[in-house]
């Protein structure tokens, strides 16, 4: 008699953080085609949105340049984008040095809120940063 296999069996969706079940997805929205007029196009349409609509292709313009001048523009744009990133990783690190610097930048924020909202109610922080470090200091 031949073995059966197993039913195989898909993990849930874990939630994302701050929800309480896995349902609570984002929605992914459904893009729809761009309506080319008759005769193809001759730029990049001011109202084309790619979030909205599905990307344009080679026929949907009259002429092929501006389609490869389009298509070299967002290829350059993702480029500059990369370039930017990898100097970022070159100067923070493993992505456990990324985070620790993230955290950092998070507090360095909230302490400016703090020093702000505390002048805004008179309270001479210099001085009290001063007697702060002098008291650790001890």
């Amino acid at each position: 008699m031949a073995k059966q296999a197993a039913p195989v069996t898909r993990p849930a969706k874990s939630a994302k953080p701050g929800t309480e079940d896995g349902a609570a997805q984002k929605e992914k929205v459904e893009r729809i085609d761009y309506v080319v007029p008759e005769g193809g196009l001759t730029e990049v349409p001011a109202d084309f949105d790619p979030k909205k609509h599905k990307p344009l292709k080679r026929k949907d313009f009259k002429d092929e340049s501006v389609f490869l001048l389009s298509r070299a523009a967002e290829l350059e744009k993702k480029a500059a984008w990369y370039r930017t990133e990898a100097e970022n990783v070159k100067k923070l690190g493993s992505v456990k040095d990324r985070v620790k610097a993230k955290r950092l930048l998070a507090m360095q924020k909230r302490m400016q809120e703090l020093q702000a909202s505390l002048a805004a109610e008179g309270v001479d922080v210099a001085a009290l940063l001063g007697t702060l470090e002098a008291t650790a200091a001890e």
